[in-house]
């Protein structure tokens, strides 16, 4: 008989390369959208601090 070394096949780290990209996909959106002020509850016009005629 001949001996054959055999070796398990590696397990695909696909899931982890998805989810590595994922992150950091998500990192990427919030530094680039953290100096984001803009809101839509801005006053436009206050009675309190207009002038009378």
């Amino acid at each position: 008989m001949a001996n054959l070394n055999v070796q398990p096949k590696k397990k695909s780290q696909f899931w982890l390369w998805v989810m590595i990209i994922f992150v950091l996909g998500l990192l990427l959106f919030f530094f680039l959208n953290k100096d984001n002020t803009e809101t839509s509850d801005k006053i436009e016009n206050d009675s309190l601090y207009t002038q009378p005629n």
